[in-house]
C-alpha cells in the first residue's frame, strides 16, 4: 500500500481536540512550525506533509472546524500559497483568516524565540481578503492601470469564492471603491464568472472601463474642482456627486462639499489627512496634471464645468440603463416576479429622467 502524503496533514491527530474545543486550526509552513506551536497554548496547528495543500488535507480538517487561518511565509512563494490554499478552502465552505508575523519570521523561529508575540499575532488574524488587499495596496501603484488589471485578477476570483453572498457584497463595495469602478460593473464580472462553463477573469474589460471617456471625465471634473478652489461654491450649486459612476471621485465630492459648509478656511493638507487611501492617490494625481485651460474667470469655469456636468448625467443614467437590463433579463428567468417589477420600474425612471436631458 503506497502512503499518499496529499490526504493527511502533519500534526492532526494531536491537534483535532483542540481544533474541535476552539472550532479553528492553524495551517503553517511545515512541521517544525507546528512541533513547536503544540508547546504553547495554541495547539490547534497543523501543516501539509511537503506536499501542495489539497482538498483531501481541507475536507480532513473540515470533520473539526469550518473555520482555517493560514499562517504561510510572507514571500512571494508564501503568497501564492495562500492565494491558492484560500481558493481551495473557499470552495468547500471554510471562513478563511490570514496570520501576519513580524518581518523576517517564520513561525518556528517566532514560537522559540517569543511565545507571547506568537499568541498576539493569531490573535490579530484578518480575514484573507482583507490581509490581501492590504498587502497589494503596498506593493501596486494602484493609480497604474497595469497594477490595478493584477489586483482585480488576484481579488476578484476570492471573491466569487467567498461562501456567503453577504461577504461577496461587502468585498465588491470596498475594492470598487479601491479601483474606482461602479460596484454594478463589479457585480456583473462576477456574476459571469459564477455562471459561464470555463469562465475567467477579464481584465481587458477592466481595463476598457479605466480608460473610457466617461472615465477621464469624472477625473477631469475633479482636477478642474481642485485646481479652481477660488471658484468650489458655483462647483458644488452645479455639479451633483449623484452623478458619477466613479465611487471614488464621488466620494470625494460629497467630503470636500461637507469639509467646505463645516469650515471658513480650506486647507489642502487637512482635508487630504482625513481621505481613504485611494481617495488621496487621486487627489494627488489630479493637483498635479496640466490642464489645456485654466479659468480665470468663475463665468468661463461656470459654463465649462456646465457643459462637463450634463454630459455626466447624461453617461450616468445611460450606463445604469445598460447595467439594469441584464438584471431584468436575470429576473425574468428565475420567475421573480416583484424583483421584475421593481427592476422595470427603476428602468421607467431612469428612462424619463434621460429623455428629460
Amino acid at each position: 500500500m503506497v502512503f499518499d502524503k496529499s490526504k493527511f496533514l502533519f500534526g492532526l491527530g494531536e491537534a483535532k481536540n483542540s481544533i474541535r474545543k476552539i472550532d479553528n486550526t492553524i495551517l503553517c509552513e511545515g512541521q517544525l512550525d507546528v512541533i513547536s506551536a503544540h508547546k504553547t497554548p495554541a495547539t490547534n496547528v497543523v501543516a501539509s506533509l511537503g506536499t501542495s495543500l489539497s482538498i483531501k488535507q481541507l475536507e480532513a480538517v473540515k470533520r473539526y472546524t469550518a473555520n482555517i487561518k493560514f499562517c504561510l511565509d510572507s514571500d512571494y512563494a508564501g503568497e501564492v500559497a495562500l492565494i491558492r490554499g484560500a481558493n481551495l478552502a473557499h470552495s468547500i465552505g471554510f471562513h478563511v483568516e490570514a496570520i501576519t508575523l513580524p518581518q523576517g519570521k517564520d513561525a518556528d523561529e517566532l514560537i522559540n524565540s517569543d511565545p507571547k508575540a506568537w499568541l498576539a499575532s493569531i490573535a490579530r488574524s484578518e480575514n484573507v481578503i482583507d490581509h490581501l488587499i492590504k498587502r497589494l495596496e503596498k506593493r501596486l501603484d494602484l493609480s497604474n492601470l497595469d497594477a490595478k488589471e493584477n489586483f482585480y485578477k488576484i481579488v476578484i476570483p476570492m471573491i466569487s469564492g467567498l461562501p456567503r453572498k453577504m461577504d461577496q457584497d461587502h468585498y465588491l463595495r470596498k475594492i470598487s471603491f479601491i479601483l474606482n469602478i461602479d460596484v454594478s460593473i463589479l457585480l456583473e464580472e462576477l456574476e459571469n464568472l459564477k455562471t459561464e462553463k470555463n469562465s475567467s477573469v477579464q481584465p481587458v474589460k477592466i481595463r476598457r472601463i479605466l480608460e473610457s471617456s466617461a472615465t477621464k471625465k469624472e477625473e477631469y471634473l475633479l482636477t478642474l474642482i481642485i485646481q479652481h478652489m477660488q471658484f468650489v461654491d458655483t462647483a458644488f450649486k452645479i455639479c451633483v456627486p449623484r452623478y458619477l459612476i466613479s465611487p471614488t471621485i464621488k466620494s470625494i465630492i460629497e467630503k470636500l462639499k461637507k469639509y467646505i459648509l463645516s469650515r471658513k478656511r480650506f486647507s489642502l493638507k487637512k482635508f487630504i489627512s482625513g481621505l481613504e487611501r485611494a481617495e488621496e492617490s487621486l487627489i494627488q494625481k489630479f493637483l498635479i496634471v496640466k490642464l489645456d485651460t485654466t479659468f480665470e474667470t468663475e463665468k468661463d469655469f461656470e459654463k465649462e464645468l456646465t457643459k462637463l456636468c450634463k454630459l455626466l448625467r447624461r453617461n450616468y443614467l445611460r450606463t445604469k440603463i445598460k447595467l439594469l437590463k441584464p438584471q431584468i433579463l436575470q429576473a425574468e428567468r428565475k420567475g421573480d416576479k416583484d424583483g421584475t417589477k421593481s427592476l422595470l420600474k427603476k428602468l421607467a425612471i431612469l428612462a424619463d429622467e434621460l429623455a428629460k436631458e
